[in-house]
């Protein structure tokens, strides 16, 4: 028997992604010990190491569509710093770039391992949306592709929606009606639109996320440090640019001047125009700029076990390394070079110290890092859904910031995992700094009894997705 596996992302720079492919293979390898398990994937290597039993089926790199792809990625590094300032509608302009791409991948590329599979099954995501209109047109096209080969087809740990475009949404709720079974990860958004779809509410349930195993079967507790964790995501589908930072940077050193705050960078993605190391990186150029000494990053190592680095330091690698930008490569921002020759301030040789988070192992080495690095806040900042994922399921409260409907969705859905534990703060509302503060001030209040609660919803969630997996082998081993 033979089982296509369908991972939210081809080249893992998301950790977050990661974690819930690395459950799914785990879980199907446990659940049907004869099956042979079919991976979609760009990074073969990554895969193997996961579990040698995995097949890689890998996205050929020598097809002429790959120039195509490859022009898109130089045209989004590029665009990098531009992103910055204008996030929603440089989004906008890579999505209507990639739809095309994306479902000539689909299509062409992956079609024959679909005829020779027994299943399709879907891992984890959140891209079942016109935030990312091209790889969820992809998806589409392979769901209509299973259902025309007679494939059986299944989502698990999925987030659906929201839509803007009615087409779109129309096409998906079209195909989903012949889904067997289908799993989601938060009970409002994504329910609703299993709902409108036709399909029979015994055929789908609210299992929560996948990658919470990952945490819950860490073990060991994290040392609780009096840390602020950050990571936000500067990107257009967040709608996070220079200005929210801005505003951010004005309420986190006010912040941090009042309670004595260290605050601990949780990178999810790694590499890529959406590095976001970028994130806390700005933050701490803006601090820096703005002569804020309480503003205190701790320094993290590199994750491939390189000497740990300052957060400028690694800002200028992940935005300025790119050879269109009119920032030099390897310098400081703009701004804390006008801030060097007004005399304001210096960007020091080690402006934070230093905590030992490193591992060595490729990009799962990262996602052992990113865990533990949010398990070891008093509370966390959080702009990207695994971030705060990592943070609740370990009975962490999350402050949860972003300027797009995408991530309101993403975010009130996963309040609803967790109740209690996330407070929401839409930065494109008048009152977002005071908003900010006060959450910020209530979440650093530790409360023994939030985390249990926290960890306990999280461990029954994870009870909840064995469920769904064990019901998915049956329909094979049936």
């Amino acid at each position: 028997m033979n089982l296509l596996l369908i991972p939210s992302t081809l080249t893992y720079s998301n950790v977050g992604d990661l974690a819930m492919l690395v459950v799914a293979i785990k879980r199907f390898e446990a659940l049907l010990p004869h099956c042979t398990l079919n991976v979609i994937t760009e990074d073969p290597r990554t895969v193997s190491s996961i579990s040698p039993r995995a097949v890689p089926c890998v996205v050929n790199p020598k097809k002429p569509a790959d120039r195509a792809e490859q022009w898109l990625r130089s045209v989004r590094r590029a665009l990098g710093p531009v992103e910055l300032a204008a996030p929603r509608a440089v989004h906008r302009a890579i999505q209507a770039a990639s739809c095309f791409r994306r479902n000539y991948a689909a299509t062409e590329r992956i079609h024959h391992f679909l005829r020779r599979c027994d299943g399709v099954v879907f891992s984890g995501g959140g891209f079942l949306t016109d935030a990312f209109s091209g790889s969820c047109m992809a998806a589409i096209t392979l769901m209509e592709r299973a259902v025309s080969l007679e494939k059986p087809l299944f989502l698990m740990g999925q987030g659906v929606g929201p839509f803007s475009s009615a087409a779109l949404r129309d096409r998906l709720l079209a195909v989903l009606k012949y889904v067997k079974k289908a799993y989601l990860r938060e009970p409002i958004e994504s329910s609703i639109l299993l709902f409108e779809s036709g399909v029979d509410r015994s055929e789908y349930g609210v299992t929560g996320d996948d990658a919470i195993e990952i945490v819950r079967a860490r073990g060991e507790k994290v040392p609780k440090r009096e840390a602020v964790g950050i990571n936000l995501r500067l990107a257009g589908y967040s709608g996070v640019g220079v200005r929210e930072v801005r505003r951010l940077t004005h309420v986190l050193g006010r912040a941090g001047k009042e309670l004595g705050l260290r605050w601990r960078p949780i990178p999810i993605v790694v590499g890529g125009v959406h590095d976001d190391y970028r994130g806390a990186g700005l933050i701490a150029a803006y601090s820096e700029a703005a002569s804020r000494p309480h503003m205190v990053f701790e320094a993290i190592s590199d994750w491939r076990g390189k000497p740990g680095r300052c957060l400028l330091c690694r800002f200028e690698e992940s935005v300025y390394s790119c050879p269109f930008s009119s920032m030099s490569r390897g310098g400081s921002s703009s701004m804390v070079r006008r801030s060097e020759r007004a005399g304001q301030t210096k960007v020091p040789s080690t402006c934070c110290t230093s905590s030992g988070l490193g591992r060595p192992g490729g990009i799962l080495g990262h996602l052992d890092l990113a865990i533990e690095a949010a398990g070891g806040c008093r509370v966390v900042l959080a702009g990207s859904y695994h971030a705060a994922v990592f943070a609740l399921s370990q009975g962490v409260p999350v402050v949860a910031v972003h300027a797009s409907d995408y991530y309101q969705v993403k975010f009130t859905g996963l309040a609803a995992m967790f109740p209690g534990g996330l407070s929401l703060v839409d930065l494109r509302l008048n009152d977002a700094e005071e908003r900010l503060c006060s959450s910020l001030n209530r979440a650093w209040v530790f409360q023994p009894s939030l985390a249990r609660r926290l960890e306990t919803r999280a461990t029954s969630q994870v009870a909840s997705s064995w469920r769904a997996y064990r019901s998915v082998a049956q329909h094979f081993e049936g």
